[in-house]
């Protein structure tokens, strides 16, 4: 193996590390944005800016790995806390 292709390596390693940084970076936050968007789409539940912010929520969603599925039972758990903080 010469030094081009030491350097080739390391150069490849160097940019898969940068790449995983980034992508790290981006999970973190759309998380930030998840969460956020859905306390807005409690807050604005039955308005007309509700299905907008559920579209956001869905697509933000989607970029983290969640199915609809968790996304419609962290509503609800988000629902029934609310619930229970107003009865409380």
């Amino acid at each position: 193996m010469g030094k081009a292709d030491a350097d080739f390596i390391t150069g490849y390693i160097k940019e898969r590390e940068k790449q995983k940084k980034i992508l790290v970076d981006t999970k973190k936050r759309a998380m930030k944005r998840y969460f956020y968007l859905l306390d807005k789409y409690i807050k604005f539940l039955g308005t007309a800016k509700h299905p907008i912010i559920l579209g956001h929520l869905v697509c933000v969603g989607e970029i983290i790995g969640y199915s609809h599925k968790k996304i419609k039972a962290d509503i609800k758990e988000r629902l029934l806390r609310r619930r229970w903080k107003n009865e409380s």
